[in-house]
């Protein structure tokens, strides 16, 4: 079921007090030019912020706010997704990022196909399933990479026949 968006609610009403209690003052002292200029600008600021604030349609907050991690990269951190002269994707490392030497430095010209200590080639398939997510996890971990969704554990946490919630915000993890 929906929940109203307070936040919303609350924002507009404080806009409305705003505008019509500056308006009420400008009127009264006889400032009709003021009070127009004002409410113009005033729309133009509280609809500004407010879009910014709030999405389009937020007045009745969804219950599922999509796929959580919405992404899982192809490659661990700081890994380039290539495409090697055979047509085989891998991920190569152009910045020496790897902290063991399993995974050497892009060099360029690129190094043979043949040498394997230069392409990381188990990137992440969208199909992949925990056991593969597993298997990825280990392998980064030997190269000595990080991988956002995969060696930090997050993914062991969702089942992935099912679309997962992003975790909900408490006050302690704010």
């Amino acid at each position: 079921m929906a929940k109203l968006n307070y936040y919303v609610l609350a924002y507009s009403l404080l806009a409305i007090i705003i505008v019509f209690s500056t308006l009420n003052f400008l009127y009264r002292s006889e400032r009709i030019f003021a009070s127009v200029i004002v409410l113009i600008l005033f729309v133009l600021i509280f609809v500004f912020f407010g879009l910014r604030w709030f999405k389009t349609g937020v007045l009745i907050a969804a219950d599922h706010q999509g796929n959580w991690p919405p992404v899982i990269n192809s490659c661990p951190d700081y890994l380039t997704l290539y495409k090697k002269s055979d047509g085989n994707l891998s991920c190569i490392d152009i910045i020496g990022i790897s902290s063991k030497t399993n995974l050497l430095r892009w060099k360029n010209p690129p190094p043979p196909i043949t040498d394997k200590a230069y392409y990381f080639d188990d990137y992440y398939n969208p199909s992949d399933t925990i056991q593969r997510l597993n298997t990825l996890r280990d392998i980064a971990n030997n190269a000595g990479l990080t991988w956002e969704g995969v060696t930090d554990g997050n993914y062991t946490l969702m089942d992935l026949t099912s679309t997962p919630k992003p975790p909900a915000c408490t006050s302690s993890n704010v």
